[in-house]
């Protein structure tokens, strides 16, 4: 079943889609930084 829609339905689809991408790597970025930290302070 096709799914009605224009060309503003798209461009929102693509700003919420890029927000969601933006989040997961900075979240991705936050938790390979804490990993790091703890691993420095476990070899001290």
């Amino acid at each position: 079943y096709p799914i009605a829609g224009n060309d503003d339905a798209i461009r929102a689809i693509r700003v919420i889609l890029q927000k969601l991408v933006d989040a997961i790597v900075s979240a991705s970025s936050e938790t390979r930084v804490r990993e790091q930290v703890e691993m420095a302070g476990v070899s001290a």
